[in-house]
């Protein structure tokens, strides 16, 4: 049976707006097959203030380009109907949770770094394994929106999970199963899935703490859990600063999944990881500042 803050979370979830129309029309009409560019460039004309931010973002350092894009158009036809959806996807998130209550030992700004970390994270290490860079910069991006919505329906629980254990990684998590009976992870899976984002978005956010676990999209699911261990990182070891490394970064069941897809994982190479992030970030730093505006 639900406890009484399980069923809170679950009101705060049907409490959050739904998705604006232009996003849920990008949604399926890139998720459709037979769709044309012209009826995705309908739909995001029709919304001049995603107009305004996808132009940006397409001509930011994110995306390195030479030419300016001057419009939506030459946006869909450089970048493509993926690339399209991601930006929207993202934006959609930041839209929906800009204004957090202050809760003690919270750190909203903080909250942010660390995500767009982890989504450049995750978009480095897709390309060693060639994956999609953008879907799992998303999906990096995204992965503890759970967070939020729990501390918008519990400030308080949330507040002495956060005093209990500083927002450490698997800490928080069984702090979470112990005190609310729900985790982040799992919360930001149910909203997305209210959200019917794309299964990989569904599946990297419920399982990015085990990815040993997963019987679908492992690679981009592992991604998003190293991603997650190099965001906070690259943190401790900015500006010189020794390595912490968090607790279970690595666990027997980590090093063997990257292992298994090719990443070396071991101190040496996660302190080479955290400095290319760190460059990646002073380099980035413009595209969140696009995003929170």
């Amino acid at each position: 049976m639900p406890t009484d803050r399980a069923i809170r979370i679950t009101a705060a979830i049907d409490a959050i707006p739904s998705l604006p129309a232009i996003v849920a029309r990008v949604l399926e009409v890139t998720d459709n097959p037979e769709s044309t560019a012209d009826e995705l460039l309908e739909v995001l004309v029709a919304d001049p203030a995603y107009t305004a931010k996808i132009l940006k973002l397409a001509n930011s350092a994110f995306y390195s380009r030479v030419r300016e894009i001057a419009t939506v158009k030459q946006a869909v036809v450089v970048l493509g109907y993926e690339e399209i959806r991601n930006m929207v996807v993202a934006t959609a998130v930041f839209n929906n949770f800009q204004k957090i209550k202050k809760v003690p030992g919270f750190d909203a700004m903080g909250f942010w770094r660390h995500a767009f970390l982890t989504g450049l994270a995750a978009r480095m290490l897709a390309v060693s394994l060639k994956k999609n860079t953008g879907q799992l910069f998303v999906a990096g991006l995204i992965h503890d929106i759970g967070k939020l919505v729990i501390l918008m329906a519990l400030p308080d629980e949330y507040a002495k999970i956060l005093k209990m254990t500083g927002n450490r990684g698997l800490e928080n998590l069984d702090a979470e199963t112990h005190l609310l009976g729900v985790t982040h992870a799992e919360t930001g899976m149910r909203l997305f899935s209210r959200w019917m984002y794309p299964d990989l978005l569904l599946r990297t956010t419920g399982s990015h703490h085990q990815p040993h676990l997963a019987s679908q999209n492992r690679a981009a699911i592992l991604v998003v859990h190293l991603a997650d261990y190099l965001a906070h990182i690259a943190v401790e070891t900015r500006g010189g600063g020794d390595i912490v490394f968090p607790e279970g970064c690595f666990a027997q069941e980590t090093v063997s999944a990257a292992r298994t897809f090719g990443i070396p994982w071991n101190g040496e190479a996660i302190k080479i990881l955290a400095d290319q992030l760190n460059i990646l970030m002073d380099d980035q730093a413009g595209v969140l500042a696009m995003f929170l505006s």
